[in-house]
């Protein structure tokens, strides 16, 4: 976050100075290319502006005219945001694709012609990765000067002790958000509406403090007076609707006849979005289960080899709707190893206290091909036939055993309304290492509310690491 309005429009020059750079350094590219026969400038140009090819000034302008009006309907430079660095690099990205496609709109509509896309990937690559590295330099620059003890924005929470303090505890949990923050009385509120300052530094009556109006900080009539006459003098206030923990669900701002609403919902994917979905996973689950044949072939055979029974292992569990199915893994325990577990009172009792599965190194039933299996995840790869029928997809949240189902209470129905899938949240979160169920429940609720095509695809990606590094799998 910047911290005042002067940092704030350096920030918007640099960035427009970084896609002036970056134009700068694809000419150079491209001349450096031209002169080795990988490029050529255009051959007619009888029209030039200083030098230039017109289509090309046109492109750099269009640019920098774009940027402005994305990176302001993104709300890159906005004063009264307060976020984590995560939400604002996504915020980022997302505003670089926008211009990206903008920009590659006007280049069409123009009809720059003469532009070449050699340039075009030059010049997006550079502007995207200065951008965001002027980004990153900044938040770095931020923290160290927050540990040298610079100054940083300050904030002022009005309302009742208990919510005030929990608002407190969550603002002073990230360093780069507020330097000051001061819990105020109403006596000092109305000093500074009436224009009498305290001295107390970061107090209500600081001209740069922000101000965070809880409900209940006073009756509505004077509530609303409060607000009006705060954002009257120049202030950023935040009122707060009321204190409700939604993070496991979507959140729009909207309005009811100019009321302010706040809506809390869970994804629901359109008809084209569960079409496209289930197409991909019919096709990856098939294309990979005819790759990984020749591998498989050989992980049952040294199942077999290895201990008796059968190699494949088929336990039932929840699908969508509380559908029930038998989920397919090579075998990685011994043959009676449900049978062991359920006539041990102590054991079954350990088992159901450590989240369904006895603690590493403890459960003498897996043999020795089958740690190897469990720690490369290699075990589940007959999970693809799973996925083929229909029962489970290849990104979505745990396959529980139906005893499970309670420790997700009144969540059990969100689980429930998605398909289980091969990998998600928990995969690439630790796995085996989150010892909390209320934390898995979470992070399966968590992908309830974020399912989409694009958070499946990054899911996917992550889940290449997390199996390259054996995270937490046992």
């Amino acid at each position: 976050m910047l911290n005042n309005p002067q940092k704030n429009d350096l920030a918007r020059s640099l960035d427009s100075g970084c896609i002036v750079l970056a134009f700068a350094g694809a000419s150079g590219i491209a001349t450096l290319l031209s002169t080795i026969g990988l490029f050529k400038w255009p051959e007619h140009i009888s029209r030039t502006l200083d030098g230039w090819p017109p289509d090309y000034v046109i492109l750099l302008v269009s640019s920098l005219v774009l940027w402005a009006i994305v990176s302001a309907h993104a709300g890159l430079y906005r004063l009264d945001r307060v976020e984590s660095s995560n939400h604002a690099y996504w915020r980022l990205g997302r505003a670089l694709l926008l211009w990206l496609g903008a920009t590659g709109a006007a280049i069409f509509f123009l009809k720059l012609q003469t532009v070449s896309r050699q340039f075009n990937l030059s010049f997006f690559s550079l502007a995207g990765g200065l951008i965001v590295a002027r980004q990153f330099i900044e938040g770095d620059l931020l923290v160290r000067g927050l540990r040298s003890g610079g100054t940083t924005r300050s904030a002022v929470i009005v309302g009742p002790k208990r919510e005030a303090e929990w608002l407190l505890g969550v603002l002073s949990a990230r360093r780069e958000w507020y330097g000051s923050i001061t819990l105020t009385d109403l006596k000092k509120v109305e000093s500074a509406l009436n224009g009498r300052p305290h001295n107390d530094k970061g107090g209500a009556a600081s001209d740069l403090a922000e101000i965070f109006l809880l409900p209940g900080a006073a009756e509505q009539a004077l509530f609303e007076e409060w607000a009006l006459r705060l954002v009257k003098q120049g202030r950023i206030v935040h009122v707060v609707p009321a204190l409700i923990d939604a993070r496991l669900f979507r959140r729009n701002l909207g309005d009811i006849a100019g009321t302010p609403t706040l809506t809390l919902e869970t994804a629901n994917p359109d008809g084209l979005e569960k079409v496209i979905k289930r197409l991909v996973d019919a096709v990856a689950a098939g294309l990979l289960l005819i790759l990984l044949s020749p591998l498989m072939a050989i992980i049952a055979f040294l199942v077999k080899l290895t201990s008796s029974g059968p190699a494949i292992f088929l336990q039932e569990r929840l699908g969508k709707n509380g559908s029930k199915f038998r989920i397919l893994k090579f075998r990685t325990m011994r043959a009676n190893a449900e049978q062991l577990l359920l006539s041990s009172p102590e054991l079954y009792q350990q088992y159901q206290e450590n989240n369904f599965k006895l603690p590493d190194g403890q459960d003498h039933r897996i043999t020795k091909i089958g740690k190897l299996l469990r720690a490369s995840s290699l075990d589940e790869l007959p999970q693809l036939v799973n996925v083929l029928r229909g029962d489970m997809s290849l990104v979505g949240p745990r396959p529980i055993v139906p005893a499970e189902i309670h420790n997700y209470g009144e969540y059990a129905s969100l689980l429930l309304s998605v398909k289980p899938g091969m990998t998600g949240n928990w995969q690439i979160n630790g796995r085996s290492k989150i010892v909390q169920y209320s934390d898995r429940v979470k992070l399966d609720i968590e992908y309830v509310r974020d399912q989409s095509t694009s958070a499946d695809l990054q899911i996917l990606i992550r889940t290449v690491g997390a199996v390259a590094r054996m995270d937490g799998a046992y």
